[in-house]
């Protein structure tokens, strides 16, 4: 974007020319963030000479030069890469939108949008950190003012020529979501740089919102499966799975403090690939959250899955955890649970 003062010698005494920027969507895979340009056509506007003043003030005026400045340079603005990109266009009927952009002095983040279901919370975050390489740290969910977090995993990549850092993250939550409207509150530490330091970069900031999650549950498959299966000398118990038209999870439990992963096979031969993102021991016996991972292991999307009629069920018994290192110890009959919609 060109200075100020540039601007200065183009502007008519009659009227201003204002053109929008182009703006940029992007077809974002979870791991890759490969991108996809879609120019928007620009538009003309006219506005008053009133805006000249209003430039020349901007020069003139020390603190008001840098509101008008930051307004300028906050290409977040229009940036609407959000969960119908990452996930499916259905996600504009089942999210809840934020499109919030909050300025952090040489930082600025924009929450796109959130949805919540069960004991999960999930958002996705972006972050224009002017070329660096960046992660904002959340500290805090508060569900109707509850305290709720747990815990949270995800990834986070550059999701276009500007640098622009998309965080797509899985929240867990302490207890199942209410299942009417409720006022959420998320509270990030501060935006911290992924280069090898650790200090932070940024002030605490925040969002509050509401969230209401009856579309989401009305449109949800679930099916209860309860069916128990050995393997690997653990003995264990597939308990339900949902789908939603922008996410699915499967329960799993073990005997064994081993760390599963789960394939869906579909009448057409597709694959949707489920990673374990919790597991936590309940008395004994180690249960397991697995959510549908859309970019990494799937050869289908979440609309495949919801056209499905007969889902096949493979487990993957990857043992015990090797700090993040995954290696296939056994894996179960794909022919044994079989679920019909």
């Amino acid at each position: 974007m060109r200075h100020l003062y540039d601007k200065m010698n183009e502007l008519k005494m009659d009227d201003v020319a204002m053109e929008t920027m182009e703006s940029r969507e992007v077809n974002h895979y979870f791991e890759t963030f490969q991108q996809k340009n879609n120019p928007v056509k620009k538009k003309k506007k006219k506005a008053p000479v009133l805006a000249v003043a209003v430039a020349v003030a901007a020069i003139l005026t020390p603190t008001l030069n840098h509101d008008i400045q930051a307004n300028i340079v906050r290409a977040l603005d229009n940036v609407s890469y959000s969960f119908k990109d990452i996930i499916t266009p259905e996600a504009e009927k089942y999210a809840t939108h934020i499109n919030e952009t909050i300025n952090l002095g040489n930082t600025d983040v924009k929450l796109t949008d959130v949805y919540v279901s069960d004991k999960s919370l999930v958002y996705n975050l972006l972050i224009d950190g002017k070329g660096k390489d960046l992660h904002a740290d959340l500290s805090s969910v508060k569900i109707n003012g509850k305290e709720a977090y747990e815990g949270s995993s995800g990834g986070s990549g550059v999701i276009n020529k500007d640098d622009i850092i998309s965080d797509n993250m899985v929240v867990h939550l302490r207890e199942s979501v209410p299942k009417e409207k409720m006022e959420v509150e998320l509270t990030f530490s501060g935006v911290r740089s992924m280069s090898g330091k650790d200090e932070t970069e940024t002030k605490s900031f925040g969002y509050k919102f509401e969230v209401n999650p009856n579309e989401l549950n009305k449109a949800m498959f679930v099916k209860d499966i309860h069916h128990s299966l050995n393997l690997n000398g653990g003995k264990i118990n597939i308990n339900k799975i949902k789908i939603s038209p922008i996410h699915s999870n499967i329960t799993l439990e073990s005997n064994l403090d081993h760390r599963y992963n789960i394939n869906l096979y579909d009448e057409h031969g597709k694959i949707y690939a489920f990673d374990a993102l919790k597991t936590e021991k309940d008395n004994s016996k180690y249960v397991s959250s697995l959510f549908f991972n859309q970019d990494v292991g799937s050869t289908g999307t979440i609309d495949d899955m919801n056209k499905a009629q007969i889902l096949k069920l493979e487990i993957i018994d990857t043992g015990i955890d090797k700090n993040g290192a995954v290696k296939e110890e056994g894996k179960s009959n794909k022919e044994e649970i079989i679920i019909k919609k």
